[in-house]
């Protein structure tokens, strides 16, 4: 799909040859492709440091993984993107890796991976900040709130008084003596009639049916949004079971209220009108950007080395912002000291110059 809206794209997975995911590879590395559709594998060894997005299309099985694959984008310090896409099913998944591994491992590393698929899990249904989250994760105490940079926090989106659903859910989870699960309380509260939850008589619950109103599916939301903001426990294993605690009994008290965002409407996005060149036009000049980015490819084929060996992304953005004229100015530039001037500092004078011209 993506090569047919005219962008330059590779792929990489285990299905493909070594020769050919090192093709792929290496003309990610050289710039002769753009964008790479890719398994986790690929990227563990390249340093490319220009990489602006990073997708992932499920849930990692951890925030280590998660971190580190991130972590492969801006890093010649410029801004970058990192987006995580997951539904349910990845948990299912991911569920199904830690069962299979059973056998080659004892119960107790069982346990921390159902611990770590967890955290990721609440760290995908946190309505805080999320890079705090990660933060903390990793030990960090002096944290701020908000960082004005993820989703959560620069979100636009309304807040919606959740509580009285938040008093329901956890009042049938305290009826229940802490000993089921959120599909089990989700079908409660929507009011299901399958043969488990009549069997059990737990359809003369009064808090039977009390969310009808809600799909299971928003129900089990709204459930993994209390577990990742600790209004609400869930225990490790095979089989988690939903658990008040000291937040929860708050909230039931009426001495502290929640609140979760409103989702926004989803719209289709029409590939095609993407922008294809990231660089923001107010800023920088893509004109004379482009102009750079082909004379820093040309260098590179020469040289036999990737592009950003040469100059980074950010260098060639201040350079088509700034439009030095002597060498001096050039030193002003980020990433560039006298080496690269001795080596590259007439050319480009040159190529901003006849730019200058036009």
């Amino acid at each position: 799909m993506l090569k047919h809206e005219g962008y330059s794209v590779g792929k990489y997975h285990a299905g493909m040859t070594d020769e050919q995911k090192k093709l792929f590879q290496e003309e990610f590395i050289y710039e002769k492709i753009n964008i790479m559709v890719a398994t986790n594998a690929f990227g563990m060894g390249i340093d490319k440091s220009n990489v602006r997005y990073v997708i992932h299309n499920n849930l990692t099985k951890d925030i280590e993984s998660y971190y580190q694959e991130a972590g492969r984008s801006g890093r010649d310090g410029d801004k970058s993107e990192c987006i995580l896409l997951f539904n349910s099913q990845d948990i299912i998944l991911q569920r199904y890796f830690i069962d299979k591994s059973r056998n080659e491992v004892n119960e107790d590393v069982i346990n921390v991976k159902y611990e770590k698929l967890n955290k990721i899990i609440n760290y995908s249904n946190t309505s805080k900040c999320y890079r705090n989250y990660i933060l903390k994760y990793f030990g960090e105490s002096d944290v701020i709130d908000n960082c004005e940079n993820c989703e959560n926090c620069n979100s636009i989106s309304n807040l919606k008084d959740i509580t009285i659903e938040a008093q329901k859910i956890l009042s049938c989870i305290a009826k229940l003596d802490n000993k089921f699960g959120k599909t089990m309380i989700s079908n409660i509260l929507k009011g299901s009639k399958s043969k488990k939850i009549i069997d059990y008589n737990f359809d003369k619950l009064s808090t039977y049916g009390i969310l009808s109103d809600y799909t299971v599916k928003e129900i089990k939301n709204m459930i993994n949004l209390f577990i990742s903001d600790n209004n609400l426990e869930v225990s490790d294993g095979e089989y988690p079971v939903l658990k008040l605690n000291s937040n929860s009994w708050e909230i039931l008290k009426m001495n502290k209220k929640v609140f979760m965002r409103e989702q926004e409407e989803e719209k289709k996005v029409d590939i095609s009108i993407v922008k294809k060149n990231d660089i923001d036009d107010d800023k920088i000049n893509i004109q004379l950007f482009n102009t750079l980015k082909e004379f820093r490819l040309n260098l590179s084929k020469q040289r036999k080395v990737p592009p950003y060996v040469i100059f980074h992304d950010a260098t060639l953005t201040e350079l088509s912002k700034y439009l030095p004229i002597t060498f001096d100015e050039m030193l002003e530039i980020k990433g560039i000291g006298k080496k690269k001037i001795e080596k590259y500092g007439n050319h480009i004078l040159e190529i901003i110059k006849k730019f200058k011209q036009k």
